[in-house]
């Protein structure tokens, strides 16, 4: 026969989707049954002491939690009497009792009302199994809602989210902005929020944020005159790079810092380096697309699909010292590491043959070369030829 306890734990499994249906205004699930276990013990002093128990922890008794569903039934050992069924819970308040969430499901209800009486629109988001994530912000639910109303009554605000003129933590938007963008998206009219596919979350709703800075340095004293720049290094963002007016150079864009620093001069040479796979940050810098452009990254899987996300927007990109050649000659040093897939059909498509060839044996042994291996005299002896060229 079943015990309370076991009542309990069935009840806990239970408890989620009657949350749900509560959410839904779905009051199909009560009065809630589970079958009780018509096996009987063999003494009859033993049934009296099952059925005691599970009437000590009933409704009856209690004054919540589980009804007992009885019957009468005529049994070869005990005779003609009433016996436990079924059992009953009759109402989520019940539910909620039974396994000790009286008080979590206080404050989700408070929750919800109040974000229910501010924004009906969200009443969607919420049903949709969000309940546990708002409960868990209930003590922030005020804060959220008076973000919320700020971007209602203010869309695109071009400022910092920590500069909100609003009486909240100055982390807050940051820590939830999962929450915030649902919300937000439900809410706020279609022309408030930029729907790019890249965009971050303060891009998405008009926040100022931090931008990614790119190192720029001048590889000839001449160009950077004509640039009107007074320094060979500096950093800034890609959209500000993108107002430069460059004519007729050389870009190198160039992965590790070490290597962008002591590249040579060249003249109408400049290079940018602090990019790896954000490498689609130079997509919006239109004078790329004219110049003369290397790029150069280690010699692993890595390193070859940047090389081939920006020859995708960049035809006539080049790769530096990135061919099977300079793998095999510095094999001994590459060292081992593991490779995402090797997958053969996911080969970027824009890779030399040479390149292709080195991919190939970087994927299938999990090698990599770091570009900071390359001696400089081989680096020099290469920019010697370039200035040839």
């Amino acid at each position: 026969m079943i015990t309370p306890q076991e009542i309990a734990q069935k009840a806990s499994r239970v408890y989620s989707r009657a949350i749900a249906a509560w959410l839904a205004g779905d009051e199909s699930l009560f009065p809630y049954r589970m079958p009780c276990d018509l096996s009987m013990p063999e003494s009859q002093s033993e049934l009296i002491r099952h059925v005691e128990q599970l009437r000590s922890g009933s409704k009856e008794v209690r004054g919540f939690g589980y009804s007992i569903v009885w019957e009468e039934k005529a049994k070869r050992l005990y005779g003609k009497n009433h016996y436990p069924v079924a059992i009953a819970i009759e109402s989520l308040e019940d539910l909620v009792q039974l396994v000790r969430k009286v008080r979590e499901f206080r404050e989700l209800r408070s929750c919800v009302k109040r974000v229910r009486s501010r924004f009906p629109k969200l009443n969607d988001w919420i049903t949709k199994n969000n309940w546990q994530k708002l409960l868990s912000l209930e003590s922030q639910v005020d804060e959220l809602l008076a973000v919320t109303q700020f971007m209602i009554d203010n869309p695109r605000p071009d400022c910092f989210t920590r500069e909100l003129p609003l009486s909240i933590s100055t982390k807050l938007i940051e820590r939830n902005k999962s929450l915030l963008s649902a919300w937000f998206d439900a809410l706020l009219p279609e022309g408030a929020i930029d729907f790019g596919s890249t965009r971050s979350f303060e891009q998405r709703y008009g926040f100022r944020y931090s931008r990614h800075h790119l190192l720029l340095r001048f590889l000839d004293a001449d160009l950077a005159s004509e640039l009107g720049c007074p320094w060979m290094e500096l950093s800034l963002p890609a959209e500000e790079l993108a107002r430069l007016p460059v004519e007729s150079v050389r870009v190198f864009v160039v992965e590790n810092k070490v290597n962008l620093l002591t590249l040579p001069k060249s003249a109408r040479g400049l290079a940018l380096g602090g990019i790896g796979h954000g490498v689609t940050m130079l997509f919006n810098v239109p004078w790329l697309s004219n110049q003369r452009l290397f790029y150069w990254g280690d010699l692993d899987t890595d390193g070859f699909e940047i090389l081939a996300r920006l020859r995708h927007r960049f035809p006539q990109a080049e790769s530096l010292f990135m061919d099977l050649e300079t793998l095999e000659r510095h094999r001994s040093i590459a060292i081992p590491i593991v490779n995402r897939s090797t997958d053969a059909a996911s080969e970027p498509a824009e890779l030399t043959e040479s390149e292709l060839a080195a991919y190939r044996i970087c994927k299938t042994q999990n090698l990599r070369f770091e570009q900071e291996h390359i001696a400089q005299t081989l680096v020099n002896r290469w920019f010697d030829e370039l200035r040839d060229d």
